[in-house]
């Protein structure tokens, strides 16, 4: 369940409005030797902090409507710069071109660049060089290889060994935990 309670400046000045109101029904008998405790000077203190509030207020609300308008301008950007992307492919432009065009793409659309090495789908090809040997049986074995025991996606070979802080399978080539 959220929390109930308020935070933030505006409940940090009304609480020491309280206190001021709390001060000011002691009457005379609150009378602090420190000059700053001094009932003028938490009056002159609360007003200068509603003064202070008074003008946060106003700068947050100047700020969110230049955010807003902000994102008003640029509220088309993305599927603008796909459109020129695809009109640069057209063109006879070279492929560093493009390549970088598609970085900006990227850029703007907020996304990351994808893995570009495929997998090989051809049985006949060469083992990638991205291999390692299985600390149990020390056969070669390729990282990212579906496990066949457990039919998920692990990186290391079937083998597999149960840790004794937990009831999950620890892979043996990696240290990698994967669920019964």
């Amino acid at each position: 369940m959220p929390s109930t309670s308020e935070t933030g400046h505006a409940k940090n000045v009304a609480n020491f409005q309280d206190l001021v109101a709390f001060v000011i029904g002691y009457g005379a008998t609150y009378n602090p030797s420190k000059a700053a405790l001094k009932l003028a000077q938490l009056n002159t203190l609360a007003n200068g902090a509603d003064t202070n509030l008074a003008d946060i207020v106003t700068k947050n609300t100047a700020y969110n409507s230049f955010v807003n308008n902000r994102m008003i301008a640029f509220d088309g950007l993305k599927a603008f710069s796909t459109r020129l992307l695809n009109a640069l492919e057209a063109t006879d432009a070279t492929k560093e071109k493009i390549g970088d065009a598609k970085t900006f793409n990227r850029k703007i659309q907020g996304k990351r660049a994808g893995n570009t090495a495929a997998a090989p789908t051809d049985p006949n090809t060469p083992t990638p060089t991205n291999t390692t040997l299985c600390r149990v049986c020390l056969s070669p074995t390729i990282r990212g290889k579906l496990c066949t025991q457990r039919n998920r996606f692990k990186n290391c070979c079937t083998h597999s060994k149960t840790s004794r802080l937990s009831s999950k399978k620890q892979c043996c080539c990696h240290s990698i935990h994967h669920s019964k």
